[in-house]
């Protein structure tokens, strides 16, 4: 009933605010629409900003198809410092954000951001690094933090494929185009530099970038510049990892519905142990009478199912991110017809960082809970813990440095010929290659089991959790792996590499053209995990092959510990590695099934082929213009896709008993697969008016299969070990018809209002088929309690041991049903200067809605990840006399971020709140307002105003599964062109 209500609310809401533009809009173009008095004529030049939004409405205009753009205002001086935030401003794209804040990947139109086609400078790229924090990028998408604005001139969206675009994007196409000397003729220098300050870090790091171009007799030109940015992080927040409930023995809940949500990640000791305290009596029996005398006011049902965060935890991330970007770029044209380019480029963006966290332990516990408060009524379906005191507790410590680098060099070589009037060819060739490198180690401390430590929670958006035990004491830590406490040395490396080679014809003229062509692309990437975990505990336990337990250096290990940020403790992470031998056992450490961040060791390699046929035009009707676009594309795709695979020796099974077995036997194996696509397309765009288009599109677009979901082998990672991930290899791609309407209104200079409905019929979409089973069925793909990390056995034995634990193992399909994502657009750029009495003030409104229906077979389990319902951008602007104010405000509303059966809950995804966000830019140019050449512009920028936090929740929104507060940034800058 009452989300029936909200539902209501909103909607009423959203009804309203549109009817609030359409008032506001029709009010603005009568007065533009008014003629003025026989006057002197006056000419309004525009500059900066309000010209970049100009080139981006023109382009708007002058396109068939579903296109926008966001222009550089000058060589080296994009709107905004971000591609991603810059993207962000165009209707219909989404952002997703890391913990900081900052912009990483786009989304386009309903779909997530793997559906999304990212290119550089018109050809495939493919960026090896890992995505946001905790993410592990396996899929398709394209990290745009690498790639600095200031050496970009144009970003294009195209929303309506046509059939000489590269396929790929079932969502869209994003092109990034670098500066090129001819951008600007003659000779051009820009230098920036920016002083950045983290209101969390308190520290001051600094960006700019310096470009130089030059032409020569309109004939040779040659651009270089260079990008760098090093920033000071600092993020606080809270994590859970996820909620649990308890595992019920038959004694503690005598019913047939025990444990019917699934979870069961914590085990209620049979006795209280010695030291629960809380007047508790050792050996007594905690059966479902003493549970209910316990918890008063609640059912056993509400106890069994009433869920706890699985580690409730206050966490910070801190350090340096660093990245450096260089771009070279040629262009030699001959004659008027002839034109050759080269565009280069070189990224590399290193993090330092460290993230500490001290944790409740929730999974794989023994906790008692006693005087425990829920929500959500009877709980026969789920409920949340609301507060609660919780005996025989244990905390986690969890410290963990990273160290990434991520590299990225490209070249595109290509041309632009005019054979005759109506002869025209192309052609590009391109290569790219991306590393990436982490070694992210993690050392791991508990409070020792069975030492009288108590827990009082209180939920909340920011649950609290206090203890009996001084956390940020190091003498209350010891690193006893058969408590729980663990150390692991992680390290993943990666590799894509992108070659290609595409060309294409066309004959005619604007009234009629056919262009025909073709493309190939190599694009190949591979994953490799490694892990040296039990060789390093090993010696961390007294230097003992399959120890469990303190050591004499475990024991000791309040020695490493510091006091870190926010009453956090942290780890003298060199000397531990010193006293440990960790350096040498990275650098032997083998090859293992997948990382720490869950993604697994696989290999992919696409070779596409496409061919195209289409045809532009342009007709008059009714004495107005009709521009058009048709064609077809046949794509045909070759994959070999790898996993390592870890199988039971075969010898083992003639063993005689009690015989040593022999080790599992770890390979690569590779499967083949080829398909084909034909696509077919067709746009056009009728002036109704002067100043007003009829835009309309049909099409049909691909995005090909998750290649992490394709590998032929399985992922057994989690240190829980509760799941366990089967690879499909038979998925099919992803095949979306498009249908899209919409009508523009240009308003001179940069102003236009437009609305576009839409709509995406989605076949091919896949489900996760869950399965409980029991442990010992991985043996089948080599999984044996003998080869999991000591954390692992230790989960199992926590949960019965290896005859009793069970384990869902999750894998995808292709279910026959059918997702149909619909959606309007709303764009609205304005100047104000014919409204108000001073000049310079615009404002800029763009406004997303998306539904999501699904039907047919599989159809419970469909849904585009992280998609938000509405999303707008809001910009007010003032240009004018050398100044500059600009005020963003962003937001979005909470969406479903994962799918179901999250920690074995068949009911449980992952949810984000809404989003909001306000930013303010400015800018003053000297050399205007005081009539100098070469005077530099001063700038002053602060991002999220409001100081938001970022915040998701598990299944139920009282729920918190992470909170985030990144604060404000500050950045002050000087700009110089000469």
């Amino acid at each position: 009933m009452n989300s029936s209500k909200n539902r209501s609310r909103h909607n009423a809401h959203t009804g309203t605010r549109i009817l609030q533009l359409t008032i506001l809009a029709s009010m603005v173009s009568t007065a533009y629409a008014q003629e003025a008095a026989p006057t002197a004529p006056q000419t309004v030049t525009v500059t900066g900003y309000r010209a970049s939004l100009a080139s981006s409405a023109r382009d708007k205009r002058e396109a068939t198809g579903f296109q926008d753009s966001i222009f550089a205002e000058d060589i080296g001086k994009f709107p905004d410092t971000n591609i991603a935030e810059s993207l962000n401003r165009i209707p219909g794209v989404q952002v997703t954000r890391e913990i900081t804040g900052e912009g990483v990947n786009v989304q386009i139109r309903g779909l997530g951001t793997s559906f999304t086609k990212v290119l550089l400078n018109g050809a495939p790229v493919a960026v090896a690094s890992t995505g946001t924090t905790d993410a592990q990028s396996s899929n398709r998408e394209v990290d745009l933090d690498l790639l600095p604005t200031d050496l970009f001139t144009k970003l294009t969206v195209s929303k309506s494929p046509t059939a000489s675009m590269l396929e790929g994007g079932a969502a869209g196409v994003v092109d990034m185009r670098s500066a090129r000397p001819f951008d600007h003729k003659g000779d051009f220098n820009s230098f920036n530099v920016v002083g950045t300050r983290s209101q969390v870090a308190g520290k001051w790091g600094n960006r700019g970038s310096l470009v130089s171009s030059r032409t020569w007799n309109n004939t040779w030109g040659l651009l270089g510049g260079i990008a760098w940015g090093s920033t000071k992080v600092h993020t606080t927040g809270y994590e859970t990892i996820g909620y649990t409930n308890p595992n019920l023995s038959a004694a503690q809940n005598n019913s047939s519905t025990r444990n019917n949500t699934g979870g069961g990640n914590f085990t209620i000791p049979a006795t209280v142990p010695s030291n629960a305290g809380n007047g508790l009596t050792p050996g007594a029996p905690i059966d479902q009478a003493f549970l209910l005398a316990h918890n008063p006011g609640l059912t056993i049902q509400q106890i069994d199912n009433a869920l706890i965060p699985r580690l409730g935890r206050s966490m910070a991330e801190y350090g340096d991110k660093g990245k450096i970007t260089a771009v070279l770029s040629g262009e030699y044209r001959p004659s008027d017809s002839l034109h050759f380019y080269v565009d280069s480029m070189f990224s590399e963006k290193h993090n330092t960082l460290e993230r500490t966290d001290t944790s409740w332990v929730g999974r794989n516990g023994a906790v008692i809970p006693l005087n425990m408060k829920v929500s959500g009524g009877d709980c026969a379906n789920g409920c949340v813990v609301e507060s609660g005191t919780f005996a025989n507790a244990q905390y986690f410590l969890e410290y963990r440095p990273y160290n990434e680098r991520v590299r990225l060099i490209g070249v595109n070589p290509g041309f632009e010929w005019n054979l005759s009037d109506k002869l025209k060819m192309d052609g590009q060739v391109n290569y790219t290659r991306s590393t990436f490198t982490r070694q992210s180690p993690t050392v791991g401390p508990v409070t020792a089991q069975n030492s009288g430590t108590t827990i009082d929670y209180q939920n909340g958006a920011l649950p609290s959790i206090t203890s009996n035990v001084d956390t940020y004491d190091p003498a209350s830590w010891v690193l006893n792996t058969s408590q729980g406490g663990r150390v692991s040395i992680n390290a993943e490396e990666r590799m894509t590499k992108t070659q290609g080679v595409r060309s294409s014809l066309t004959w005619g003229d604007k009234a009629f053209s056919i262009k025909g062509g073709f493309a190939y692309d190599d694009i190949m990437r591979r994953i490799t995990a490694r892990d040296n975990t039990t060789a390093w505990q090993n010696l961390v336990c007294a230097n003992s092959a399959n120890c469990q337990g303190p050591g004499s250096l475990g024991l000791g290990i309040a020695n490493y510990l510091v006091q870190g940020p926010d009453n956090l403790l942290s780890v003298d992470f060199n000397r531990f590695a010193a006293a440990t031998g960790y350096d040498a056992l990275l650098q032997s450490a083998p090859v293992a099934g997948s990382s720490n961040t869950g993604a697994s060791t696989g290999y992919i390699d696409e070779k596409t082929t496409g061919l195209f046929l289409q045809v532009d035009g342009t007709v008059p009707v009714f004495e107005r213009s009709l521009r058009y676009d048709a064609g077809v594309r046949y794509v045909r795709t070759k994959q070999n896709v790898g996993a390592y695979n870890s199988t039971v020796d075969p010898r083992n099974a003639t063993l005689p008993a009690g015989s040593t077995p022999f080790p599992n036997i770890s390979q690569w194996v590779y499967i083949d697969k080829t398909y084909n696509n034909t696509l077919p397309s067709a746009s056009l765009a009728y002036d109704l008016a002067k100043n007003l288009v009829l835009r309309a599109s049909v099409s049909r677009s691909m995005t090909r299969a998750n290649p992490d979901a394709l590998r032929p082998g399985i992922n057994f990672s989690s240190p829980s070990a509760d799941t366990a991930t089967l690879g499909s290899p038979d998925l099919k791609p992803y095949i979306s018809d498009n249908f899209d309407v919409g009508v523009e209104y240009y308003m001179g200079r940069e102003g236009y209002l437009s609305a576009t409905v839409f709509q995406k019929n989605l076949n091919g979409f896949t489900l996760n088929q869950n399965v409980t089973v029991p442990f010992s069925a991985l043996a089948a793909y080599g999984i044996t309690y003998n080869n999991l990390t000591p954390t692992q056995q230790g989960s199992l034995d926590a949960r019965g041991g290896q005859n009793a634990a069970t384990i869902v193992t999750t894998s995808q399909r292709n279910a026959s049903g059918l997702l149909k994502v619909q959606g309007l657009e709303l764009g609205w750029v304005q100047p104000l200067d014919k409204l108000l009495p001073w000049r310079g003030f615009g404002f800029s409104e763009t406004l997303t809605m998306i539904n999501q229906k699904a039907s047919g077979e599989g159809s419970a389990g469909f849904v585009a990840l992280g998609v938000p319902k509405k999303s707008n951008n809001f910009q007010v602007y003032y240009e004018n006399h050398g100044l500059l104010a600009r005020l963003s405000h962003t937001y979005s509303q909470g969406s479903q971020n994962s799918g179901p059966n999250q920690n074995g809950i068949t009911n449980a995804a992952l949810f984000g709140d809404d989003f909001k966000q306000l930013d303010f830019s400015s800018q003053v140019d000297l050399a205007e307002i005081m009539d100098r050449d070469n005077y530099p512009t001063l700038t002053l920028d602060v991002v999220n105003l409001t100081n938001t936090t970022r915040r998701a929740y598990f299944q139920y929104p009282n729920a918190t599964f992470t909170s985030y507060k990144p604060g404000r940034t500050l950045a002050v800058g000087l700009r110089m062109k000469f």
